[in-house]
Protein backbone atom coordinates (compact mmCIF):
# COMPACT_ATOMS: atom_id res chain seq x y z
CA UNK A 1 0.00 0.00 0.00
CA UNK A 2 1.14 3.44 -1.07
CA UNK A 3 1.95 5.20 2.65
CA UNK A 4 1.30 8.92 0.75
CA UNK A 5 -2.50 7.98 0.29
CA UNK A 6 -2.43 6.42 3.79
CA UNK A 7 -0.86 9.56 5.22
CA UNK A 8 -3.18 11.97 3.36
CA UNK A 9 -6.66 10.40 4.93
CA UNK A 10 -4.79 10.49 8.23
CA UNK A 11 -3.98 13.88 8.40
CA UNK A 12 -6.95 15.12 6.58
CA UNK A 13 -9.56 13.55 9.03
CA UNK A 14 -11.07 16.71 9.63
CA UNK A 15 -11.55 17.41 5.86
CA UNK A 16 -12.79 13.49 5.53
CA UNK A 17 -15.58 14.16 8.15
CA UNK A 18 -16.89 17.61 7.12
CA UNK A 19 -17.43 16.49 3.48
CA UNK A 20 -19.81 14.05 4.95
CA UNK A 21 -21.47 16.49 7.01
CA UNK A 22 -21.88 18.62 4.39
CA UNK A 23 -23.68 15.97 1.71
CA UNK A 24 -25.78 14.96 4.74
CA UNK A 25 -27.36 18.45 5.59
CA UNK A 26 -28.43 18.08 2.25
CA UNK A 27 -31.91 16.44 1.95
CA UNK A 28 -32.42 13.92 -0.85
CA UNK A 29 -35.75 11.87 -0.34
CA UNK A 30 -36.43 10.56 -3.82
CA UNK A 31 -39.71 9.38 -2.66
CA UNK A 32 -40.96 12.97 -2.19
CA UNK A 33 -38.57 14.83 -4.74
CA UNK A 34 -37.48 16.48 -1.97
CA UNK A 35 -33.72 18.18 -2.34
CA UNK A 36 -33.05 15.73 -5.22
CA UNK A 37 -31.09 18.02 -7.95
CA UNK A 38 -29.40 20.20 -5.33
CA UNK A 39 -28.13 17.26 -3.36
CA UNK A 40 -26.90 15.84 -7.27
CA UNK A 41 -25.57 18.60 -7.98
CA UNK A 42 -23.83 19.70 -4.30
CA UNK A 43 -22.03 16.03 -4.98
CA UNK A 44 -20.80 16.50 -8.33
CA UNK A 45 -19.28 20.16 -7.06
CA UNK A 46 -17.62 17.66 -4.19
CA UNK A 47 -16.14 15.17 -6.82
CA UNK A 48 -15.18 17.98 -9.21
CA UNK A 49 -13.21 19.36 -5.90
CA UNK A 50 -11.59 15.86 -5.76
CA UNK A 51 -10.05 16.28 -8.84
CA UNK A 52 -12.37 14.04 -10.53
CA UNK A 53 -14.11 14.30 -13.88
CA UNK A 54 -17.64 13.92 -13.20
CA UNK A 55 -20.67 13.66 -15.88
CA UNK A 56 -24.15 14.10 -15.19
CA UNK A 57 -26.82 11.50 -16.86
CA UNK A 58 -30.03 12.48 -17.28
CA UNK A 59 -32.85 10.06 -17.02
CA UNK A 60 -36.53 9.85 -17.00
CA UNK A 61 -35.98 10.56 -13.38
CA UNK A 62 -33.47 11.47 -11.22
CA UNK A 63 -29.76 11.85 -12.73
CA UNK A 64 -26.84 9.99 -12.29
CA UNK A 65 -23.54 11.11 -11.75
CA UNK A 66 -20.47 8.97 -13.47
CA UNK A 67 -16.80 9.54 -13.32
CA UNK A 68 -13.79 7.08 -14.55
CA UNK A 69 -10.27 7.70 -12.92
CA UNK A 70 -7.82 6.12 -14.65
CA UNK A 71 -4.86 3.26 -13.30
CA UNK A 72 -2.02 1.72 -14.03
CA UNK A 73 -3.22 -1.43 -14.27
CA UNK A 74 -5.35 -3.93 -16.46
CA UNK A 75 -8.49 -4.35 -14.36
CA UNK A 76 -11.34 -1.74 -13.99
CA UNK A 77 -13.36 -1.04 -10.94
CA UNK A 78 -16.93 -0.10 -10.94
CA UNK A 79 -17.64 1.28 -7.66
CA UNK A 80 -21.65 1.94 -7.49
CA UNK A 81 -23.65 4.14 -4.87
CA UNK A 82 -26.88 5.86 -4.25
CA UNK A 83 -27.36 9.60 -3.23
CA UNK A 84 -31.12 9.43 -2.18
CA UNK A 85 -32.28 8.01 1.07
CA UNK A 86 -34.92 7.57 2.91
CA UNK A 87 -37.74 9.75 4.44
CA UNK A 88 -36.79 11.34 7.95
CA UNK A 89 -40.68 11.80 9.11
CA UNK A 90 -40.36 9.90 12.18
CA UNK A 91 -38.67 11.44 15.54
CA UNK A 92 -35.63 12.04 15.75
CA UNK A 93 -33.41 12.74 19.00
CA UNK A 94 -31.38 14.84 16.20
CA UNK A 95 -32.11 17.00 13.28
CA UNK A 96 -31.81 14.38 10.45
CA UNK A 97 -30.57 17.25 8.09
CA UNK A 98 -28.12 18.49 10.80
CA UNK A 99 -25.34 16.07 10.63
CA UNK A 100 -24.65 16.23 14.31
CA UNK A 101 -22.02 14.54 15.73
CA UNK A 102 -22.06 12.72 19.23
CA UNK A 103 -20.28 10.82 21.64
CA UNK A 104 -18.21 9.49 18.50
CA UNK A 105 -21.56 9.30 16.44
CA UNK A 106 -22.12 11.33 13.03
CA UNK A 107 -26.51 11.36 12.89
CA UNK A 108 -28.23 12.31 9.69
CA UNK A 109 -30.69 10.35 7.18
CA UNK A 110 -28.22 8.77 4.84
CA UNK A 111 -25.49 8.68 7.37
CA UNK A 112 -24.60 4.93 6.44
CA UNK A 113 -27.56 4.38 3.29
CA UNK A 114 -25.75 5.42 1.37
CA UNK A 115 -23.70 8.84 1.98
CA UNK A 116 -21.71 7.52 4.31
CA UNK A 117 -20.33 4.82 1.92
CA UNK A 118 -20.38 6.82 -1.16
CA UNK A 119 -18.39 9.37 0.86
CA UNK A 120 -15.94 7.16 2.55
CA UNK A 121 -15.52 5.58 -1.24
CA UNK A 122 -14.22 9.16 -3.01
CA UNK A 123 -12.15 9.85 0.11
CA UNK A 124 -10.56 6.86 -0.58
CA UNK A 125 -9.76 7.44 -4.49
CA UNK A 126 -9.42 10.92 -3.38
CA UNK A 127 -6.21 10.50 -1.70
CA UNK A 128 -4.75 8.77 -4.73
CA UNK A 129 -4.97 12.03 -6.35
CA UNK A 130 -4.37 14.62 -3.84
CA UNK A 131 -0.95 12.64 -3.56
CA UNK A 132 -0.17 12.49 -7.14
CA UNK A 133 -0.20 8.33 -6.70
CA UNK A 134 -1.24 6.67 -9.30
CA UNK A 135 -4.32 4.17 -9.18
CA UNK A 136 -3.28 0.03 -9.74
CA UNK A 137 -6.66 -0.18 -11.47
CA UNK A 138 -9.02 1.89 -13.07
CA UNK A 139 -11.83 3.54 -10.92
CA UNK A 140 -15.46 4.34 -12.26
CA UNK A 141 -17.73 6.34 -9.93
CA UNK A 142 -21.69 5.64 -10.64
CA UNK A 143 -24.16 6.41 -8.11
CA UNK A 144 -27.84 6.86 -9.09
CA UNK A 145 -30.30 8.56 -7.33
CA UNK A 146 -33.18 6.26 -7.54
CA UNK A 147 -31.82 3.19 -5.33
CA UNK A 148 -34.93 4.09 -2.69
CA UNK A 149 -37.28 3.54 -4.73
CA UNK A 150 -36.42 0.73 -6.72
CA UNK A 151 -33.91 2.22 -9.50
CA UNK A 152 -36.41 2.50 -11.99
CA UNK A 153 -34.51 4.04 -14.68
CA UNK A 154 -31.07 2.20 -13.70
CA UNK A 155 -31.26 -0.20 -16.86
CA UNK A 156 -32.21 1.87 -19.44
CA UNK A 157 -29.12 3.94 -18.18
CA UNK A 158 -26.74 1.04 -17.62
CA UNK A 159 -27.93 -0.19 -21.67
CA UNK A 160 -27.89 3.28 -23.34
CA UNK A 161 -24.25 3.81 -21.65
CA UNK A 162 -22.92 0.39 -21.26
CA UNK A 163 -19.47 1.14 -23.10
CA UNK A 164 -18.74 3.72 -20.50
CA UNK A 165 -19.65 1.37 -17.61
CA UNK A 166 -17.59 -1.92 -19.06
CA UNK A 167 -15.40 -2.78 -15.64
CA UNK A 168 -14.18 -6.21 -14.34
CA UNK A 169 -15.73 -6.11 -11.26
CA UNK A 170 -18.42 -4.32 -8.82
CA UNK A 171 -18.28 -2.97 -5.63
CA UNK A 172 -20.74 -1.31 -3.09
CA UNK A 173 -20.59 -0.36 0.20
CA UNK A 174 -24.27 0.05 1.51
CA UNK A 175 -24.46 -2.01 4.64
CA UNK A 176 -23.41 -2.46 7.67
CA UNK A 177 -20.32 -4.44 9.74
CA UNK A 178 -21.65 -8.25 10.99
CA UNK A 179 -23.21 -8.29 14.78
CA UNK A 180 -19.81 -9.64 16.41
CA UNK A 181 -18.15 -5.61 14.97
CA UNK A 182 -16.17 -7.22 11.62
CA UNK A 183 -17.03 -5.87 8.43
CA UNK A 184 -18.19 -8.46 5.68
CA UNK A 185 -17.66 -9.49 2.28
CA UNK A 186 -21.43 -10.28 0.55
CA UNK A 187 -21.04 -11.90 -2.52
CA UNK A 188 -24.53 -11.87 -3.85
CA UNK A 189 -28.51 -10.26 -3.14
CA UNK A 190 -31.90 -12.39 -2.86
CA UNK A 191 -34.41 -11.56 -5.35
CA UNK A 192 -37.79 -10.84 -5.22
CA UNK A 193 -41.37 -11.31 -6.38
CA UNK A 194 -44.50 -9.74 -5.41
CA UNK A 195 -47.92 -10.94 -6.41
CA UNK A 196 -51.06 -9.58 -5.89
CA UNK A 197 -54.18 -12.17 -4.97
CA UNK A 198 -57.69 -10.86 -5.41
CA UNK A 199 -61.03 -12.33 -4.23
CA UNK A 200 -64.21 -10.78 -5.49
CA UNK A 201 -68.02 -11.54 -5.48
CA UNK A 202 -70.42 -9.40 -7.08
CA UNK A 203 -71.78 -7.46 -4.34
CA UNK A 204 -71.99 -7.00 -0.94
CA UNK A 205 -74.61 -8.29 1.55
CA UNK A 206 -76.03 -7.33 5.28
CA UNK A 207 -74.03 -9.28 7.79
CA UNK A 208 -76.99 -11.34 8.75
CA UNK A 209 -76.45 -13.11 5.31
CA UNK A 210 -72.93 -14.19 6.30
CA UNK A 211 -74.18 -18.45 7.41
CA UNK A 212 -75.30 -18.60 3.58
CA UNK A 213 -73.26 -16.42 1.31
CA UNK A 214 -69.65 -16.45 0.80
CA UNK A 215 -67.27 -13.58 2.75
CA UNK A 216 -64.55 -12.61 -0.08
CA UNK A 217 -62.49 -12.01 2.72
CA UNK A 218 -62.52 -15.59 4.31
CA UNK A 219 -62.17 -16.61 0.75
CA UNK A 220 -59.19 -15.39 0.49
CA UNK A 221 -57.33 -16.00 3.74
CA UNK A 222 -57.90 -19.57 3.23
CA UNK A 223 -56.75 -19.51 -0.44
CA UNK A 224 -53.56 -18.19 1.51
CA UNK A 225 -53.38 -20.53 4.21
CA UNK A 226 -52.82 -23.36 1.87
CA UNK A 227 -49.73 -21.35 0.44
CA UNK A 228 -47.51 -21.86 4.12
CA UNK A 229 -47.75 -23.31 7.17
CA UNK A 230 -47.48 -21.79 10.02
CA UNK A 231 -44.11 -23.02 10.99
CA UNK A 232 -43.02 -21.06 7.71
CA UNK A 233 -42.67 -23.72 5.44
CA UNK A 234 -43.80 -23.05 1.98
CA UNK A 235 -46.18 -25.70 0.55
CA UNK A 236 -46.77 -24.65 -2.84
CA UNK A 237 -47.06 -27.44 -5.22
CA UNK A 238 -43.50 -28.23 -7.13
CA UNK A 239 -42.42 -24.75 -5.48
CA UNK A 240 -38.59 -26.19 -4.44
CA UNK A 241 -38.43 -27.96 -8.33
CA UNK A 242 -36.46 -24.96 -9.15
CA UNK A 243 -34.32 -23.90 -6.16
CA UNK A 244 -30.89 -24.47 -6.35
CA UNK A 245 -29.80 -25.88 -3.10
CA UNK A 246 -27.16 -24.04 -0.85
CA UNK A 247 -23.17 -25.12 -1.77
CA UNK A 248 -21.09 -27.10 0.34
CA UNK A 249 -19.04 -22.98 0.10
CA UNK A 250 -21.72 -21.43 1.38
CA UNK A 251 -23.09 -23.92 4.09
CA UNK A 252 -19.67 -23.20 5.55
CA UNK A 253 -19.04 -19.68 4.99
CA UNK A 254 -22.51 -18.92 7.19
CA UNK A 255 -21.40 -22.09 9.55
CA UNK A 256 -18.07 -19.89 10.44
CA UNK A 257 -19.77 -16.74 11.18
CA UNK A 258 -20.78 -16.20 14.90
CA UNK A 259 -24.33 -15.65 15.21
CA UNK A 260 -27.12 -16.21 17.58
CA UNK A 261 -30.15 -14.21 16.13
CA UNK A 262 -30.67 -12.71 20.40
CA UNK A 263 -30.39 -9.11 18.99
CA UNK A 264 -33.29 -9.92 16.17
CA UNK A 265 -35.43 -11.71 18.87
CA UNK A 266 -35.38 -8.92 21.53
CA UNK A 267 -36.66 -6.33 19.23
CA UNK A 268 -39.09 -8.05 17.10
CA UNK A 269 -40.51 -9.18 20.41
CA UNK A 270 -40.54 -13.25 19.70
CA UNK A 271 -38.95 -15.93 21.83
CA UNK A 272 -38.39 -18.11 18.95
CA UNK A 273 -37.76 -18.05 15.29
CA UNK A 274 -40.14 -18.90 12.83
CA UNK A 275 -40.31 -22.95 12.84
CA UNK A 276 -38.52 -22.70 15.83
CA UNK A 277 -35.35 -22.39 14.09
CA UNK A 278 -31.81 -21.83 16.01
CA UNK A 279 -28.29 -20.95 14.79
CA UNK A 280 -26.82 -22.02 11.40
CA UNK A 281 -29.92 -23.47 10.56
CA UNK A 282 -31.70 -20.20 10.86
CA UNK A 283 -28.75 -18.27 9.41
CA UNK A 284 -29.51 -20.72 6.63
CA UNK A 285 -33.23 -20.07 6.07
CA UNK A 286 -32.34 -16.24 6.35
CA UNK A 287 -29.81 -16.12 3.79
CA UNK A 288 -29.62 -18.86 1.34
CA UNK A 289 -33.46 -20.35 1.29
CA UNK A 290 -36.83 -18.25 -0.47
CA UNK A 291 -39.32 -17.19 1.76
CA UNK A 292 -42.85 -16.46 1.16
CA UNK A 293 -44.03 -13.49 3.17
CA UNK A 294 -47.99 -11.79 2.91
CA UNK A 295 -47.14 -7.96 3.57
CA UNK A 296 -50.43 -6.49 3.10
CA UNK A 297 -54.43 -7.52 3.12
CA UNK A 298 -57.21 -5.17 3.22
CA UNK A 299 -60.80 -5.71 2.46
CA UNK A 300 -64.28 -5.35 4.55
CA UNK A 301 -65.18 -2.90 6.77
CA UNK A 302 -63.38 -2.16 10.44
CA UNK A 303 -64.15 -0.01 13.80
CA UNK A 304 -65.01 3.19 13.19
CA UNK A 305 -67.13 1.87 10.25
CA UNK A 306 -69.60 -0.52 12.31
CA UNK A 307 -70.89 -1.53 8.95
CA UNK A 308 -71.97 -5.01 9.62
CA UNK A 309 -71.78 -6.63 5.83
CA UNK A 310 -70.60 -9.96 4.10
CA UNK A 311 -67.44 -8.38 2.11
CA UNK A 312 -67.33 -8.68 -1.56
CA UNK A 313 -63.73 -8.03 -2.04
CA UNK A 314 -60.17 -8.75 -0.43
CA UNK A 315 -56.73 -8.51 -1.72
CA UNK A 316 -53.55 -9.44 -0.41
CA UNK A 317 -49.94 -8.82 -1.85
CA UNK A 318 -47.42 -11.37 -1.63
CA UNK A 319 -43.27 -10.84 -1.27
CA UNK A 320 -41.22 -14.32 -2.31
CA UNK A 321 -37.43 -13.76 -1.51
CA UNK A 322 -36.06 -15.92 -4.27
CA UNK A 323 -32.84 -18.09 -4.88
CA UNK A 324 -30.76 -18.53 -7.97
CA UNK A 325 -32.95 -20.98 -10.69
CA UNK A 326 -36.24 -19.18 -9.53
CA UNK A 327 -37.97 -16.56 -11.71
CA UNK A 328 -41.49 -14.73 -11.07
CA UNK A 329 -43.09 -15.74 -13.74
CA UNK A 330 -42.36 -19.21 -12.90
CA UNK A 331 -43.76 -18.42 -9.14
CA UNK A 332 -46.95 -16.91 -10.50
CA UNK A 333 -47.80 -19.69 -12.52
CA UNK A 334 -47.14 -21.93 -9.56
CA UNK A 335 -49.39 -20.33 -7.30
CA UNK A 336 -52.15 -20.17 -9.62
CA UNK A 337 -51.99 -23.92 -10.32
CA UNK A 338 -51.73 -24.81 -6.86
CA UNK A 339 -54.81 -22.74 -5.86
CA UNK A 340 -56.63 -23.46 -8.84
CA UNK A 341 -56.29 -27.07 -7.79
CA UNK A 342 -57.20 -26.63 -4.23
CA UNK A 343 -60.60 -25.39 -5.76
CA UNK A 344 -59.41 -21.60 -5.06
CA UNK A 345 -59.70 -20.57 -9.21
CA UNK A 346 -62.06 -17.59 -8.28
CA UNK A 347 -58.67 -15.60 -6.83
CA UNK A 348 -56.81 -13.53 -9.39
CA UNK A 349 -53.11 -13.90 -9.33
CA UNK A 350 -50.80 -11.13 -10.95
CA UNK A 351 -47.34 -10.55 -10.78
CA UNK A 352 -46.81 -7.07 -9.59
CA UNK A 353 -43.05 -6.76 -10.06
CA UNK A 354 -40.12 -8.54 -9.79
CA UNK A 355 -35.92 -8.45 -9.21
CA UNK A 356 -33.35 -10.93 -9.86
CA UNK A 357 -31.04 -12.13 -7.69
CA UNK A 358 -27.77 -13.13 -8.00
CA UNK A 359 -24.88 -14.70 -5.89
CA UNK A 360 -20.93 -15.15 -7.34
CA UNK A 361 -18.01 -16.98 -5.83
CA UNK A 362 -16.56 -15.68 -2.51
CA UNK A 363 -13.05 -16.33 -3.90
CA UNK A 364 -13.84 -13.96 -6.57
CA UNK A 365 -10.63 -11.28 -7.05
CA UNK A 366 -12.85 -8.34 -6.16
CA UNK A 367 -13.72 -10.49 -2.98
CA UNK A 368 -10.40 -11.73 -2.00
CA UNK A 369 -9.10 -7.84 -2.36
CA UNK A 370 -12.14 -6.80 -0.35
CA UNK A 371 -11.20 -9.23 2.46
CA UNK A 372 -7.60 -8.23 2.32
CA UNK A 373 -8.70 -4.62 2.51
CA UNK A 374 -10.27 -4.88 5.37
CA UNK A 375 -7.63 -6.74 7.15
CA UNK A 376 -5.27 -3.57 6.25
CA UNK A 377 -8.23 -0.91 7.52
CA UNK A 378 -9.64 -2.58 10.19
CA UNK A 379 -7.09 -5.16 11.78
CA UNK A 380 -9.33 -8.32 11.78
CA UNK A 381 -10.71 -10.51 9.61
CA UNK A 382 -13.73 -10.01 7.11
CA UNK A 383 -17.12 -11.60 7.93
CA UNK A 384 -17.81 -13.83 4.69
CA UNK A 385 -21.27 -13.78 3.62
CA UNK A 386 -22.30 -15.59 0.83
CA UNK A 387 -25.49 -13.02 0.00
CA UNK A 388 -27.58 -11.00 1.41
CA UNK A 389 -31.41 -11.40 2.66
CA UNK A 390 -32.27 -8.48 0.91
CA UNK A 391 -32.84 -7.69 -2.58
CA UNK A 392 -30.87 -4.43 -4.71
CA UNK A 393 -29.55 -3.85 -8.49
CA UNK A 394 -26.54 -5.49 -7.92
CA UNK A 395 -28.20 -8.37 -10.84
CA UNK A 396 -28.40 -5.73 -13.31
CA UNK A 397 -24.46 -5.37 -13.53
CA UNK A 398 -24.72 -8.77 -14.54
CA UNK A 399 -27.52 -9.05 -16.77
CA UNK A 400 -26.41 -5.82 -18.60
CA UNK A 401 -22.80 -5.75 -18.19
CA UNK A 402 -22.09 -9.09 -18.09
CA UNK A 403 -20.06 -7.93 -14.74
CA UNK A 404 -19.91 -11.59 -12.68
CA UNK A 405 -17.63 -10.32 -9.99
CA UNK A 406 -18.78 -8.31 -6.95
CA UNK A 407 -18.20 -7.50 -3.47
CA UNK A 408 -20.29 -5.64 -1.10
CA UNK A 409 -19.58 -4.22 2.55
CA UNK A 410 -20.09 -1.23 4.84
CA UNK A 411 -19.23 0.79 7.19
CA UNK A 412 -22.25 1.25 9.49
CA UNK A 413 -22.82 0.08 13.03
CA UNK A 414 -23.77 -3.16 14.18
CA UNK A 415 -27.14 -1.36 15.67
CA UNK A 416 -29.02 -1.50 12.12
CA UNK A 417 -30.72 1.94 11.54
CA UNK A 418 -30.78 2.12 8.46
CA UNK A 419 -34.23 3.39 7.17
CA UNK A 420 -35.13 4.09 10.84
CA UNK A 421 -34.55 7.33 12.71
CA UNK A 422 -31.68 7.84 14.54
CA UNK A 423 -29.25 6.91 11.04
CA UNK A 424 -25.69 7.24 12.60
CA UNK A 425 -22.06 6.16 11.54
CA UNK A 426 -19.40 6.07 13.76
CA UNK A 427 -16.51 8.86 13.44
CA UNK A 428 -13.78 5.99 13.64
CA UNK A 429 -15.66 3.28 11.50
CA UNK A 430 -16.36 6.24 8.36
CA UNK A 431 -12.64 7.18 8.88
CA UNK A 432 -11.25 3.62 8.34
CA UNK A 433 -14.05 2.94 5.57
CA UNK A 434 -12.45 5.39 3.61
CA UNK A 435 -8.39 3.83 4.63
CA UNK A 436 -10.61 0.17 3.03
CA UNK A 437 -11.65 1.76 -0.13
CA UNK A 438 -7.85 3.24 -0.75
CA UNK A 439 -6.46 0.24 0.58
CA UNK A 440 -9.24 -2.26 -1.89
CA UNK A 441 -7.99 -0.06 -4.86
CA UNK A 442 -4.23 -1.16 -4.31
CA UNK A 443 -5.42 -5.07 -3.78
CA UNK A 444 -7.36 -5.23 -6.52
CA UNK A 445 -5.14 -3.42 -8.73
CA UNK A 446 -2.27 -5.90 -7.71
CA UNK A 447 -4.09 -9.37 -6.69
CA UNK A 448 -3.84 -12.26 -8.89
CA UNK A 449 -6.65 -14.05 -10.58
Amino acid sequence: MHQPVIDFLHNHRTDLIEDLRTLLRQPSVATENHGMLECAQLLARQMESFGMTVEWWETAGFPALYSRIEGTGDRTLLIYGHYDVQPANEVWIHDPWGAVIEDGKLYGRGAVDDKGAVMAALEGVRAYLATGTPLPCTVIFFIEGEEEIGSPNLAPVMHARADQLRADAVANFDDNVWPDGRPRVVVGVKGTTKLRIEANRPREFHGMMAPVVQNALWRLIEGLSTLRTPDGKITIDDFFDDVRDPTPTELEALRLLPWDGKDILRISGQKEFVGGLTGLDALTQLYLKPSCSVTGLTGGYIYPMRKSVVPNHGVAELDFRTVPNQTGERILQLVQDHLARRGFDDLKVELMSEMNHFRCSLENPVAEAMSNAIRGAFGVEPAKQPTYPGCGPEPLFAEILGIYDHAYSGFGPTEDRLHAPNEYIEVETYLRGAECVARLVDEYGTISD
